[in-house]
């Protein structure tokens, strides 16, 4: 029977992502994410944390049958927040320094 890796949806992480489990029917011992197509270039782990954007390439392959699916990850970078910088928020909108508008000159927000 052919190996079948489950298809993999495009990933959007904050700061970082780590990599699940493969799952699938009749994989290998072998079946890993690769940096490049057809089982080619570095081999990270599962459970490996990706810290910036990159496409992984999941790939099983046995004597005469193989399968590989692709995966977009999308690393944001967080910004720091907070008077102490000690808070960080990665999201999508516009950002405001709260510092301007909490002040007791604020008329608006821009």
């Amino acid at each position: 029977m052919p190996t079948n890796i489950d298809p993999v949806s495009p990933v959007q992480a904050c700061g970082s992502y780590a990599l699940p489990a493969i799952t699938g029917t009749n994989l290998s011992s072998s079946v890993a994410y690769f940096t490049q197509p057809n089982g080619l270039g570095t081999s990270p782990a599962i459970g490996s944390s990706i810290t910036s954007s990159q496409t992984l390439y999941l790939f099983d392959g046995l004597t005469g049958c193989s399968d590989e699916e692709t995966l977009a990850i999308t690393i944001d970078q967080p910004t720091q927040a907070g008077n102490d910088q000690l808070l960080t928020y990665c999201g999508v909108g516009t950002t405001y320094n709260l510092n301007t508008f909490l002040s007791p000159t604020a008329t608006s927000l821009s």
